[in-house]
């Protein structure tokens, strides 16, 4: 790679949900310095990308606050000029109305290397989610794909002319001029009864498959209120709606907590083909905090603590930032609270000496006590979250734990349309942070089922909400699923 100048992929992510990148397209997510993100990506995705990674959100959604697009080359190619690996991320195909080949022209104009990476187009995987295949045999033996806007953001004037066209015709960027363009295919010569789909959603948190023919499409719509990003399609496939008998289509459910554990619960449903809406957009903030290594450091026997796999990385990041050497912590013991903190450890070539049986707090304080020598210090890296459980837990046992906070839990909850928040059939809480934001926002859960991930959470659902959740066996993604299937 020339680091003078970095290296740009034109990533298309595909449609619908994180599962349909390419594996390609996924390992430059993974190792990328820079990502620039349009706003029909599967925001999932981001937690991918590596944590230091700069993201930067374009936008790209019409009738919403956007970037323009000589703007956004302009930051490919400042970021490029730093020497970075930059990956420019779009929903569906780069070079399928993704404006991908004028990105293109500008880092040759630069002298800038650059790729594409394929990706899945929306006027293929938007009808296929709904049932539709573009073509069938009997039915369809092309399809067309026709963006409805010029470059002037009109609607085109040959769309006439289209209704000639043998073939499936699925319309992109077209849903607010559908009214003209089911008009203009009828004056056309299309006969009016040709069967149409509008299809809404394809990775937002609003579906809806409204069918109907070119005569009756446009007040259908109106009616049920359909909101974009949305594909149309007409012809003969249009009529079909072909699903799986192990589609769960029974079951929706609203994901809290920070993206990162969101993104780790919508792969796990996304194998059992269960819809997910977020319900609220979190992230990590790393803290200063006076830390002497040192002290921490120093000849006296000790155990570090982790309570979740953030806290595992954020000490390690201090560890890099400060650069201590790793063989000082040749005599420190490890303990953490569960399989994913575990895991966390064992990515920095560290194994914890004690993880309890049992996911929590008290069973973690518990094995503790048992544990920890007269002459042994504790020491716990967590969040500014914690609720104290932990050494509330070890005092009892009149055990001391020193505590720092390296990061704390920003969590906001996302404005819900009520006609989204009532196909919600449960929710997933995955920390007490979770169900107090929720509470906070006035949410209405007393017609959902109530999913905790361990005891204090359910401590905090039935406290704000007044609600007996259902308690997973383990504190972990795994088994909340179990709970669901």
């Amino acid at each position: 790679m020339d680091k003078r100048n970095g290296y740009v992929y034109l990533l298309g992510t595909g449609c619908g949900d994180m599962g349909c990148i390419t594996l390609e397209g996924l390992e430059v997510l993974r190792q990328c310095e820079v990502v620039i993100y349009d706003d029909l990506i599967d925001t999932a995705l981001l937690n991918e990308v590596p944590y230091n990674a700069e993201k930067i959100y374009v936008g790209k959604r019409k009738n919403k606050a956007s970037s323009k697009q000589s703007e956004i080359e302009d930051i490919i190619v400042e970021k490029a000029r730093e020497g970075k690996m930059v990956v420019r991320a779009k929903g569906g195909d780069a070079f399928v109305f993704g404006r991908g080949g004028e990105e293109a022209i500008r880092l040759n104009k630069e002298s800038i290397k650059w790729s594409v990476i394929p990706g899945i187009s929306s006027s293929i995987a938007i009808p296929e989610m709904y049932g539709i295949p573009v073509t069938h045999r009997g039915l369809s033996r092309s399809f067309h794909v026709i963006s409805a806007f010029t470059k002037d953001d009109k609607l085109r004037d040959d769309i006439e002319s289209l209704s000639k066209v043998e073939g499936t015709l699925v319309f992109l960027m077209g849903f607010y001029q559908l009214e003209e363009i089911v008009k203009s295919l009828i004056a056309g010569g299309k006969d009016a009864s040709t069967p149409v789909a509008v299809l809404s959603g394809g990775n937002s948190i609003n579906h809806y498959r409204i069918t109907g023919t070119l005569a009756d499409i446009s007040d259908k719509v109106e009616n049920a209120k359909v909101s974009t990003p949305a594909v149309i399609v007409v012809g003969d496939v249009a009529g079909l709606g072909l699903y799986s008998s192990e589609d769960r289509t029974d079951i929706c459910v609203g994901l809290t907590g920070t993206d990162e554990f969101q993104a780790k619960v919508k792969k796990n449903l996304y194998r059992y083909g269960i819809r997910s809406v977020s319900l609220m957009a979190g992230d990590y903030t790393d803290l200063e905090c006076e830390m002497s290594w040192d002290s921490l450091l120093d000849s006296v026997s000790k155990w570090f603590v982790f309570t979740s796999a953030r806290g595992v990385r954020g000490f390690f990041d201090r560890i890099r930032a400060d650069r201590i050497d790793l063989r000082r912590l040749s005599d420190v013991k490890f303990a953490v609270i569960g399989s994913e903190s575990q895991k966390a450890l064992s990515q920095f070539g560290y194994y914890a000496d004690f993880c309890p049986a049992e996911y929590n707090s008290i069973a973690l304080a518990e094995g503790m006590s048992k544990l920890v020598k007269e002459n042994e210090k504790i020491v716990l890296f967590c969040s500014k979250q914690g609720t104290g459980l932990f050494e509330s837990e070890l005092e009892k046992s009149g055990i001391a734990c020193e505590r720092y906070d390296i990061y704390d839990t920003c969590l906001e909850a996302r404005e819900i349309e009520a006609d989204v928040l009532e196909k919600v059939t449960h929710i997933v809480f995955g920390s007490a942070a979770g169900v107090r934001e929720l509470h906070k926002k006035n949410f209405r859960v007393m017609d959902k089922t109530l999913l905790s991930i361990g005891p204090i959470c359910e401590k905090a659902i039935k406290e704000h909400f007044g609600a007996t959740p259902v308690v997973a066996e383990q504190a972990s993604v795994e088994a909340l699923i179990e709970l669901l299937i």
